[in-house]
C-alpha cells in the first residue's frame, strides 16, 4: 500500500511525468484531462474567486476560499489527476517521459503560498472492478506505460497471465501482452478553515494536450473540434503560406466536471488564455472572450459555476 498511497510534498513542485498527445486531437488525448480542485460541500464555505488561465505549456488555478461561519471548519479537498485509459491510449498516443512519480502532470499545491500536505491514491479499475491490489500482488506497477510494467508481464507464469486474461486485466495485441485497466489517480488533503478567514489555493500543472504539425487535412478536424470560422481558417492559411508550411498546432483541455459546483457558485469567475506571442492564433469553442492585451484573452463571470470542458488551441 505504501507505493499506492505515498505524501506529495516536494515531489509535487518538481516536473514529472509530463505526457504528451501525438497527432491529430482524439477521445483519448480529449479524455486524458484534468481540471481544477473539488471540495467537500459545506454551507459556511464559499469560493469568493476563481482565476484559471490556460497556457500551451501549463494551467494554473488560483482560488479564493472564505469560512463565512463562526467556527473553524475542515473539508476534504481533492484533486482528481486525468485517468489513463489503456484501452483508448497507445504508446504512440501518449509519451512518458518518466514513469518514477505518481504525480504524472507536474501538479502543485500550496494554501497561502505554503506546499499542501497533499497524498496521492492511486486505483486500477477494469470493468468497474478494482484490480489495484491483485496487480500490487504480482508486482506489476500501476503506471501503464511504465517499462517495468510490460516486462513483468511478459514475465508472468502462464496460469496468472490466463487469470488475469480472463478478468480483462490485461489483452494480447500483435502477441503482446499489454495494460489493459483504467488508472485512477487523485490527490487529497484536509482542509481547514478558521472562522471569517480567506484562504488562497493555487494549482498548477502541465496539461495533457497535443502538438502536430500543419497538413492539409487538420483543418477540417478542427472546425469540430475547436470552432474554426472562415476569419480563423483565413488568418491560419496567411500564417502557413508566411512561414512556408512550418506552423505548429497545440491544443488542451480543462475539464472542471461537475465537482466544479460543489461548493456552490464562484462569485467572481476569471479565466485567461495566455499566447505564446503576439503572432499565435487562438481558437475555442467558448464564446466571450477579450483581449486583455497583445498575448491575453479574458473571459470573466459571476456567481458561476464552470461545468463545461473548455478547448483551446494555439497556431504557432
Amino acid at each position: 500500500m505504501a507505493r499506492l498511497r505515498r505524501v506529495l510534498m516536494t515531489c509535487l513542485l518538481a516536473a514529472a511525468l509530463p505526457l504528451h498527445a501525438a497527432g491529430e486531437p482524439t477521445s483519448a488525448s480529449r479524455d486524458a484531462a484534468a481540471g481544477g480542485l473539488a471540495f467537500v460541500p459545506d454551507p459556511t464555505i464559499v469560493i469568493e474567486t476563481q482565476e484559471i488561465v490556460l497556457a500551451a505549456g501549463e494551467i494554473k488555478v488560483n482560488y479564493g476560499l472564505r469560512n463565512i461561519g463562526p467556527a473553524q471548519r475542515t473539508i476534504m479537498a481533492v484533486f482528481p489527476l486525468p485517468d489513463l485509459d489503456t484501452a483508448q491510449i497507445s504508446e504512440q498516443q501518449i509519451r512518458v517521459t518518466t514513469t518514477q512519480s505518481a504525480n504524472f502532470i507536474a501538479a502543485a499545491i500550496t494554501v497561502d503560498g505554503t506546499p499542501a500536505p497533499v497524498e496521492v491514491e492511486q486505483r486500477a479499475l477494469v470493468l468497474g472492478l478494482d484490480a489495484t491490489a491483485l496487480l500490487a500482488t504480482h508486482q506489476i506497477p500501476l503506471m501503464p506505460f511504465d517499462k517495468g510494467s510490460a516486462a513483468q508481464l511478459r514475465r508472468l507464469p502462464k496460469v496468472v497471465r490466463n487469470d488475469l486474461l480472463q478478468r480483462g486485466i490485461i489483452r494480447v495485441e500483435d502477441e503482446r501482452i499489454e495494460a489493459n485497466w483504467i488508472l485512477k489517480t487523485t490527490a487529497y488533503w484536509r482542509q481547514s478553515f478558521a472562522p471569517k478567514k480567506a484562504v488562497t489555493i493555487a494549482l498548477s500543472y502541465k496539461p495533457v494536450g497535443g502538438s502536430v504539425a500543419y497538413h492539409a487535412t487538420l483543418i477540417e478536424t478542427l472546425r469540430a473540434t475547436h470552432c474554426l470560422d472562415a476569419t480563423l481558417e483565413a488568418a491560419i492559411t496567411r500564417k502557413v503560406a508566411a512561414q512556408s508550411g512550418k506552423v505548429t498546432f497545440n491544443w488542451l483541455t480543462y475539464a472542471p466536471g461537475v465537482a466544479a459546483s460543489m461548493l456552490g457558485p464562484v462569485r467572481q469567475l476569471k479565466m485567461r488564455i495566455e499566447k505564446p506571442d503576439i503572432g499565435t492564433i487562438v481558437a475555442t469553442c467558448r464564446q466571450g472572450f477579450r483581449p486583455l492585451g497583445p498575448t491575453t484573452l479574458e473571459w470573466t463571470a459571476q456567481d458561476y459555476s464552470l461545468e463545461e470542458d473548455v478547448h483551446v488551441l494555439f497556431v504557432e
